[in-house]
């Protein structure tokens, strides 16, 4: 009869095992003090995902000051509300432009004639941003002139892994489309998508809206093209009118739906345009919207290249490192 074996002498066996045999790259101790550091990570990453919610909860509560801080932007824009010679005020040493350094004499006088405001607001911030402006095409302008507004709602969170914000767009009334508003909803998830990595709440999910043109003619999505068929019987040639999608920033507003089947989950195009929608959406939010009067002057393109002579960028990590690339992988594995 064969001797059971005896798991206890095996497992003694394995830790009296000489260091060197326990990993291909770690000593047995190594090992350990690893395990325990990735358990510590785990904890790190709990803490970071509550310290995020909490941002997000804060954020919320200042949403109404935000907001009242928008709306008199858009008047001011709009011409709709004169700002007094007090808020006209500008004295900043570091500002370039001579023309908005110092301070207006009190005598300053407003002549009515002149039309308040600023016009084509918005058009220009978007001219003036890298990725918004390649969206931007020709035809589009006309309409991007009676953007008046562009608002930020953020919603109450769904759970404690999931939130929505709300990019609004207003408009004066065109020859284009009915909408006052259009809409776009991005879902954010507050989950790390790997177990001992989370840089961050991101965006998995977003939604447009439905843009009720006027006409086919006026949808900016569509192009009219004529197509030439011949009848079978007499050989006769027939005209025919056809719409295809071609480029338009409205396209913003139908993006494109997050892939299902494993052959799309592959489609490098597909996902690269994806992954192009939730940047616009969150520098949306993040940047243009509560600075879009630098983008208007184009200041801010100054300040990023000013960034980047001072090489304070710590993004541009290429991971060129073949070894610690290695290495890392080894690690996962413990």
């Amino acid at each position: 009869m064969s001797e059971k074996p005896n798991f206890l002498t095996n497992i003694k066996a394995a830790f009296s095992k000489p260091e060197e045999e326990c990993h291909d790259n770690y000593t047995c101790s190594e090992l350990r003090t690893i395990k325990a550091l990735k358990k510590l990570q785990l904890e790190y990453i709990h803490q970071e995902c509550d310290m995020f919610r909490k941002i997000y909860e804060i954020e919320q509560e200042f949403q109404s000051k935000i907001s009242q801080l928008n709306d008199k932007r858009k008047m001011i824009v709009s011409g709709e509300y004169r700002p007094t010679d007090e808020e006209c005020e500008w004295d900043d040493e570091d500002d370039d432009d001579e023309h908005l350094n110092g301070v207006l004499p009190k005598e300053t006088t407003v002549d009515v004639e002149e039309k308040p405001g600023l016009q084509n607001f918005w058009l220009n911030v978007f001219q003036n941003d890298t990725m918004i402006s390649e969206l931007i095409e020709s035809e589009d302008e006309q309409v991007l002139k009676h953007l008046i507004d562009v608002t930020v709602d953020l919603k109450p969170m769904k759970n404690e892994n999931e939130a929505e914000f709300l990019l609004i767009f207003h408009f004066d009334k065109n020859d284009y489309f009915s909408n006052s508003i259009l809409t776009k909803k991005y879902t954010v998830t507050y989950k790390p998508l790997e177990k001992l990595y989370f840089t961050g709440p991101i965006i998995m999910d977003s939604e447009g809206c439905k843009i009720d043109w006027l006409s086919e003619e006026k949808n900016l999505t569509l192009n009219k093209v004529r197509t030439i068929t011949k009848s079978q019987r007499g050989g006769k040639r027939k005209f025919q009118n056809k719409y295809v999608q071609r480029p338009s920033f409205f396209k913003f507003f139908d993006p494109p739906k997050k892939p299902e089947s494993e052959e799309l989950l592959k489609d490098v195009d597909l996902n690269t345009e994806i992954a192009s929608d939730y940047e616009i959406g969150n520098m949306l939010k993040e940047e243009v919207i509560p600075r879009a009067i630098l983008y208007f002057t184009g200041e801010i393109k100054d300040i990023d290249e000013d960034d980047e002579e001072d090489g304070s960028d710590f993004g541009d990590y290429d991971g060129e490192d073949d070894e610690d690339d290695e290495g890392a992988e080894d690690m996962d594995d413990v």
